[in-house]
């Protein structure tokens, strides 16, 4: 089975660039990622080859934004990690 890393995402600020990189691990590349429930907070976006978060986050979101990040590999297997992405003021 497939292994989405990192386990935590890091807080990003409003107006402050942000990139984080997911990758998978246990299968076969090249990977691709997807956001299978829940969104990314305003200004940031998912690349779906690279697995990279990126983007400016526009707001800030209190608790944090609740997101499912799939990975499927070059056979359609699949791996998942839920997150939690908190955006400070």
């Amino acid at each position: 089975s497939l292994t989405v890393s990192p386990v935590t995402l890091p807080v990003g600020a409003v107006s402050v660039a942000y990139s984080q990189t997911v990758s998978a691990t246990g299968g076969v590349a090249p990977y691709s990622y997807v956001v299978s429930s829940g969104a990314l907070p305003a200004g940031l976006v998912l690349n779906a080859t690279s697995g990279v978060i990126s983007g400016t986050p526009t707001a800030g979101n209190g608790a944090g934004a609740s997101i499912t990040i799939r990975a499927t590999d070059a056979n359609g297997c699949q791996g998942s990690r839920s997150y939690s992405i908190k955006i400070c003021p």
